[in-house]
């Protein structure tokens, strides 16, 4: 199964929404009121990926969502990272590895800097391995 990941990074976002609350798709990966939360986001990066799909023959099929965030270092340095925030994989195509694809990506992209709170046990099992 050849998973294609498209990223969606914070200035596309509002484009991205208006594409997708027009179509017919079965699962919207985003609501209009997290576009407005990530392009308000005060620690927003412009240049990594928010959100991440993953299509199979063109059908959406999961998804993962990160919340950026910064902190800044006590030699001044400011470092990027992101915050786990939402994942979904198509009741079809689950227990494949498409969820730990995504989370890879995320992983490369923030440089291994992801963070992550109350998970759950399907979360867990995927962070753990």
């Amino acid at each position: 199964m050849e998973l294609k990941i498209q990223k969606i990074y914070v200035n596309d976002l509002a484009e991205f929404w208006k594409s997708i609350s027009q179509s017919d798709n079965e699962h919207l990966p985003i609501s209009l009121k997290r576009v407005n939360s990530y392009f308000h986001n005060p620690n927003k990066v412009e240049n990594l990926p928010v959100l991440y799909l993953g299509y199979l023959d063109g059908k959406l099929i999961s998804y993962r969502s990160v919340l950026q965030d910064t902190f800044k270092k006590t030699n001044g340095k400011i470092v990027n990272f992101a915050w786990l925030s939402g994942v979904w994989v198509h009741e079809g195509f689950r227990r494949k590895g498409l969820a730990s694809k995504l989370l890879n990506e995320v992983y490369s992209d923030y440089n291994g800097k992801i963070l992550s709170t109350n998970l759950g046990a399907n979360s867990q099992k995927l962070m753990a391995g």
